[in-house]
């Protein structure tokens, strides 16, 4: 039997008791089966939005699948197609790289002339926006 099904029995139950209404009694049960019947319908409002939720979590769930393997399996071609060769990498740097550490989260960020001449950058590693004084860096 349903919550509500059993708080509508109980009211049943209270009416065929034959208390009276007036009494403290009755003002008692007719006031503690009017709080059962409001739990009872908040409860099963609850559920059923749990029940939507879950639905619908099982459903981004199963996308999410499917998107990763997507990229996964990209991921795995592409792979194939670079040749990834240390040497490969210093030929397409031109300028130096200079090192600097975030004062954010202390990662060492590797910055390039073209970062310098922004005169910022992002740390990768926790995103925070890092300036750079030229003028600062020739003084030193």
């Amino acid at each position: 039997m349903e919550l509500n099904a059993k708080v509508a029995y109980l009211k049943g139950l209270a009416d065929m008791a034959c208390i009276d209404p007036a009494s403290k009694e009755g003002k008692l049960t007719a006031a503690l089966l009017d709080v059962l019947d409001e739990m009872a319908n908040t409860i099963t409002d609850l559920v059923k939005a749990n029940t939507e939720m879950c639905e619908l979590l099982d459903t981004i769930d199963q996308d999410l699948g499917d998107v990763e393997s997507i990229l996964f399996d990209e991921e795995d071609d592409e792979d194939d197609d670079f040749d990834f060769d240390d040497d490969d990498d210093d030929e397409e740097i031109d300028g130096e790289i200079y090192e600097a550490e975030c004062p954010t989260c202390g990662a060492t960020v590797y910055i390039d002339e073209e970062m310098l001449d922004e005169g910022e950058t992002v740390c990768p590693t926790c995103g925070e926006n890092l300036e750079f004084d030229l003028e600062l860096g020739d003084e030193e």
